[in-house]
């Protein structure tokens, strides 16, 4: 049984998959895609509060999708022109979640690794998306992220 949080990131990373895809902004944040793509997984659960959490997941992908995009192009070391859209939207989800810090970098690594086995283009890929993450949150530069201006949050 997938939780709460669990599903909302899954849901996250189908609408950054859609931006990276070309889909705009606004038509990804109405979440009229959700109920027919997320079904199953939303019947018996708290939607509002999963919509809640993938909302603000998203909200922070778009506000700062530049510095994301530049934490991605500095610590993706192989051929970035290769990389397939999902696992680049894994990897980005990943690189929103340790921005939001509200959980622990060791959940955000567990959830995007698992995600990366289920959504991964490949069956291997979580171990790409395992040292990207680990990287980049032992990274100094992450602090200095955190700690600089340039990464706003929403509330």
């Amino acid at each position: 049984m997938k939780f709460d949080k669990t599903i909302s990131r899954e849901i996250a990373l189908q609408g950054i998959y859609q931006s990276l895809i070309g889909i705009p902004k606004e038509k990804i944040m109405e979440f009229s895609w959700v109920d027919e793509i997320f079904k199953e997984e939303m019947e018996y659960r708290n939607k509002e509060f999963i919509l809640q959490y993938s909302k603000k997941i998203l909200e922070n992908y778009f506000l700062n999708y530049e510095k994301i995009e530049k934490v991605f192009k500095e610590f993706y070391i192989k051929n970035q022109e290769t990389i397939t859209t999902i696992d680049k939207s894994i990897l980005f989800l990943g690189i929103t979640m340790i921005f939001i810090n509200d959980v622990s970098y060791k959940v955000v690594l567990d959830e995007v690794v698992n995600i990366s086995k289920s959504y991964g283009s490949t069956n291997t890929v979580y171990k790409m998306v395992n040292k990207f993450i680990d990287t980049i949150i032992k990274s100094k530069n992450i602090t200095e992220l955190e700690d600089d201006k340039r990464f706003k949050k929403t509330l």
